[in-house]
């Protein structure tokens, strides 16, 4: 089960149940480097394991994830499960895994055991790579707001209330909160890493999967949630 939750909420709902926009966000994950595998892929990749193939994992949609991309795209189910193994050769392989949930209802939930991002230069070369998907799901389905947490709930009536409050590891506001909040205070924090979108939104990293190979790294949660007028989440240890 996933330690850690992305939780997306699009600004435009329809978007979310858009076969065409999914298809091309799957074609650009493809490209990224990622194999698109069914909801449970625990099973399949062992029995690559264990076969001794599993380095023949490469970048594509593959057939046992294609029937459930077709129902969602049909308009037959209302969402679409599915999980993303990055590839790479075995010196480059660091086993990063996690699981999406895509609903018609207008939001979107990435998993991902917290394990695979600590510890060690590799695990953040994990999360490197998983902020670089990020920012591709924040380009298709540009968000009001979004998270990466093991404990912030938000439900979909309060996110579009503009009433969302948290301060994350990570962290996705739309240009909304940005501007409710206050710009300058965007501009003004000093965290991890900021990202500033090209819709006028930010997305802030607090750096907690790099104080690993960073310990020293000069960053304060509850500091930047103060300026932000956020509540700090608990932050990963």
């Amino acid at each position: 089960m996933a330690d850690l939750m992305l939780r997306v909420f699009p600004r435009m709902i329809a978007d979310v149940g858009n076969g065409a926009t999914l298809t091309q966000f799957l074609d650009a994950a493809v490209r990224q480097g990622y194999a698109i595998l069914p909801a449970d892929a625990l099973p399949l990749l062992r029995e690559l394991q264990t076969a001794g193939t599993l380095g023949t994992l490469r970048p594509g949609i593959h057939a046992d994830a294609q029937p459930a991309l077709a129902a969602y795209v049909q308009g037959t189910s209302d969402t679409f499960d599915c999980s993303f193994r990055f590839t790479a050769p075995p010196d480059q392989d660091y086993g990063l895994l996690f699981d999406m949930t895509l609903t018609r209802k207008g939001h979107i939930l990435f998993g991902v055991n917290d394990n695979t991002f600590k510890y060690n230069e590799y695990g953040l070369r994990n999360y490197e790579r998983f902020l670089e998907f990020v920012t591709l799901v924040y380009g298709t389905w540009p968000p009001l707001y979004g998270y990466l947490s093991a404990d912030a709930a938000w439900d979909q009536e309060e996110v579009r209330a503009l009433q969302a409050n948290s301060l994350c590891e990570l962290t996705l506001f739309g240009p909304e909160y940005v501007n409710k909040i206050g710009r300058d205070k965007f501009h003004a924090a000093h965290v991890w890493r900021k990202m500033s979108m090209k819709d006028g939104g930010y997305i802030l990293d607090m750096g907690s999967f790099a104080q690993y190979t960073q310990p020293n790294m000069d960053v304060h949660p509850h500091e930047v949630a103060d300026l932000l007028g956020l509540d700090a989440a608990e932050f990963m240890d």
